[in-house]
């Protein structure tokens, strides 16, 4: 509730929908606040473009309202006072990316991910680099309260722009129910059918972006090629064979990796829950979605130990030295030669998986704007 019992409204900003990790933990954060039996009355900012898409009509299904909003992020900020400024009583702007109003009548929560664009040296260019420093740094102290999706990101945004550390909450994000170790029945035929695959191959799923080290990924694959007989496949998803190669080095893609591309996402649990492991040799996460979803599935994961990924895996997998092509690769082998290591790696990722959970994130940002609008 806001203020005086009043039913608390909140504008939230849903323009990161067709963007990758934070359109995915955006959608599930509006899913579970609709669920809550104290649900804030919720109106959603979207793009025109998505507004007809299928999980927009789930959201206004299960309660949330639409406000069409048809200007990019990077001149989104002076249009959206206008918006903010039809909010009705104890209303409030909670904007799940940087890019945030720049004067607005409501309080303001600001969801950081990362700081990527300022931490990883070539990320983009040195105007939206500027870019990013100023509207994030406006938007940091325009806010009334900060989520930051690990206490990783939370150090990262004191020490980068000197918020008072009390202002900002970390909030873990989650994977959502449909990554499970249980299989519906008939996945084996669509696993086979869809992808020509069967279970126990080595997966990565993401973007190629230079932060993500595929270029790593190819060379602990060739390691364990070179060191194992037999091994399975590699399956990349997320990425094209083109944006693949560009990671590749002059031999091209390995034999055994297949790439996969984009995929449908309800094919995406059954991917990470028929692998026999995880991996990914990121040098940066914000959070590192993907690690909790294979870790949910019952997956082993394998993961690089940066950024945010030793606060999200801790004892749910087995973390290397970031940049180690030969650790990963030995921790692989490791994995994909005993069985019984698998099995405890499986026990410990579920345990550890279970402590993320969208209801309790749902809470906490609800405590959020709480404290935003003035409560306790």
């Amino acid at each position: 509730m806001g203020r005086r019992g009043q039913r608390m409204n909140v504008l939230l900003d849903m323009r990161v929908l067709p963007l990758s990790g934070a359109g995915v933990a955006t959608r599930e954060l509006v899913r579970a606040l609709l669920s809550l039996p104290n649900a804030p009355r919720l109106t959603l900012l979207v793009h025109p473009a998505v507004q007809g898409h299928p999980e927009i009509a789930e959201l206004t299904q299960g309660g949330a309202d639409l406000r069409r909003f048809p200007y990019g992020m990077l001149t989104a900020g002076q249009h959206l006072p206008w918006l903010a400024s039809h909010l009705r009583g104890a209303g409030l702007f909670h904007g799940t990316h940087f890019d945030v109003p720049w004067t607005a009548p409501s309080p303001l929560v600001v969801t950081i991910h990362d700081l990527f664009p300022l931490d990883i040296p070539g990320y983009t260019s040195a105007p939206k680099r500027a870019y990013f420093r100023a509207v994030c740094g406006r938007a940091l102290r325009r806010a009334a309260a900060v989520i930051a999706v690990t206490q990783y990101t939370k150090d990262r945004v004191v020490s980068r722009f000197g918020v008072d550390a009390a202002k900002i909450t970390p909030v873990w994000l989650a994977a959502s129910d449909a990554y499970r170790p249980d299989a519906p029945p008939g996945e084996m035929g669509v696993l086979a059918r869809e992808y020509a695959l069967e279970p126990g191959y080595i997966l990565y799923a993401g973007t190629t972006k230079r932060h993500k080290r595929v270029d790593l990924l190819l060379q602990v694959y060739q390691t364990v090629a070179a060191e194992m007989p037999s091994p399975p496949p590699l399956c990349l998803v997320g990425a094209t064979q083109e944006q693949v190669l560009e990671c590749a080095g002059p031999g091209g893609i390995p034999d055994g990796v297949r790439v996969l591309g984009r995929v449908p996402s309800a094919h995406l649990p059954m991917l990470f829950r028929n692998a026999s492991v995880f991996c990914s040799m990121s040098s940066a996460e914000g959070f590192g979605l993907p690690n909790l979803e294979a870790m949910a599935c019952g997956t082993p994961v394998v993961a690089a130990a940066s950024g945010s990924v030793p606060e999200v895996v801790d004892d749910g997998g087995i973390l290397t030295p970031s940049g180690d092509v030969a650790a990963a690769a030995e921790a692989l082998m490791r994995v994909l030669s005993d069985e019984g290591l698998r099995a405890e790696l499986r026990s410990r990722a579920v345990g550890r998986a279970r402590l993320f959970n969208w209801r309790r994130t749902a809470e906490a940002t609800l405590d959020v704007y709480r404290r935003a609008l003035g409560g306790t």
